[in-house]
C-alpha cells in the first residue's frame, strides 16, 4: 500500500503546474503556423500538387533562369520550373496556369528579353490553332517549334571581317551614286526636269509627283476588266 502511494504521490501533476506552458514550444507552434500561412499568402501553390507541365527544347536556354514568367500574348500565365541540359540542347521544363490553357501540337515558344526596368527574360508562348490535336500534361515541343533569342555575339560571327568591308564599299558606292553630280554627257540623256541635279534630288522631285501619278494608277486598277457576255438570242442563233 505504501509503495502503491509513492508511486502516485510522483506521477501526479501538482495543481500549481497545471495552467502554466512551456514558453519555447508555444514560440516553436506559433512561428511554424505564421510560416504556413506566409507560404499559402505569397506562392498561392499547394505542395505536392502541381498543374498543368509543357517541356519545350531549345537550341540555347542560357538566358532563362528558373521562375522566369511564361507569357501568352503579354499576359503571365505561368513560370519555368526547371532547366536540363539534354546534349547540346536545353530543355525548359514550365507550369502553365489554367487560363493559359488549351496548349495544341502546333505551340511554338520563344525566348524573349523582357523590358530594361523588368530584366532578365521570358518565354513567349504560342498556344496554336484550335483546330490542332490539344497536348497533355507533360508534352514536349521539339526544337523546330522554338526560337531563341539572337546575341550580339552571334551577329558579329555573321558579319566577319569581308562581310563588313563590302558592306562598307557598297555604303560608300551607294552614297556617292546619290550625291554626285552628273557631269554633261549624263545631263544629255536625262529628262530635262533633272538636269544638272544629283540622283537624291531627282528622288525627291519624284516624291513629289508621286501623288498624283498613283492616284491615276489606282482609279484604273480599280475598274479592272469588265467580263461580256454575249446576249441569248446570239446563243440561240449560233445553235
Amino acid at each position: 500500500m505504501s509503495r502503491l502511494r509513492w508511486w502516485r504521490r510522483h506521477d501526479e501533476i501538482p495543481v500549481s503546474e497545471l495552467g502554466r506552458t512551456n514558453p519555447v514550444r508555444f514560440a516553436v507552434v506559433l512561428l511554424v503556423l505564421l510560416a504556413i500561412a506566409l507560404y499559402f499568402g505569397f506562392t498561392k501553390h499547394i505542395p505536392f500538387k502541381h498543374g498543368y507541365r509543357l517541356n519545350a527544347v531549345f537550341a540555347s536556354a542560357v538566358n532563362i533562369k528558373g521562375k522566369s514568367p511564361v507569357r501568352i500574348a503579354g499576359v503571365n500565365v505561368g513560370k519555368v520550373t526547371s532547366i536540363k541540359r539534354h546534349g547540346d540542347t536545353g530543355v525548359v521544363s514550365m507550369e502553365i496556369e489554367s487560363r493559359g490553357l488549351p496548349i495544341h501540337s502546333d505551340a511554338t515558344a520563344k525566348i524573349r528579353p523582357r523590358i530594361f526596368l523588368e530584366g532578365n527574360w521570358f518565354v513567349d508562348l504560342q498556344p496554336g490553332s484550335a483546330s490542332a490535336p490539344t497536348l497533355s500534361s507533360g508534352a514536349t515541343l521539339p526544337i523546330t517549334q522554338t526560337a531563341d533569342p539572337v546575341q550580339l555575339d552571334q551577329v558579329l560571327d555573321a558579319l566577319n571581317t569581308d562581310t563588313r568591308a563590302n558592306l562598307q564599299n557598297f555604303l560608300i558606292g551607294y552614297g556617292d551614286g546619290l550625291t554626285r553630280k552628273p557631269n554633261a554627257a549624263e545631263d544629255l540623256e536625262q529628262d530635262p526636269d533633272v538636269r544638272g541635279i544629283n540622283a537624291a534630288q531627282a528622288i525627291n522631285k519624284a516624291y513629289a509627283r508621286g501623288p498624283s501619278s498613283l492616284r491615276g494608277s489606282a482609279v484604273i486598277n480599280s475598274a479592272g476588266p469588265k467580263r461580256t457576255t454575249s446576249p441569248s438570242w446570239s446563243r440561240r442563233s449560233a445553235k
